[in-house]
């Protein structure tokens, strides 16, 4: 018997959601399509209430720092 919990996708939600079930205690396994992890960044941008839930984590504030703030923006 398996004693982990897959979670499919290992894009922000995948990770988010197997990141938030190991603080409770559960094994993960996180299943994807891609035959290896990507290089580069995938997220463009990343909305207040998604830090919001990172905060517990200590996620939020790696990615914080590490990323660029976008004070406005355009449409066209």
């Amino acid at each position: 018997m398996n004693d982990t919990t897959p979670v499919i996708g290992a894009g922000p939600v995948g990770l988010a959601a197997a990141l938030f079930l190991a603080d409770q205690g559960m094994r993960t396994r996180i299943v994807d399509a891609a035959p290896r992890a990507a290089t580069e960044s995938r997220a463009q941008v990343v909305n207040p209430r998604a830090l919001e839930l990172l905060e517990s984590t200590g996620v939020a504030q790696a990615m914080v720092a590490q990323g660029r703030a976008i004070h406005r923006t355009r449409f066209y």
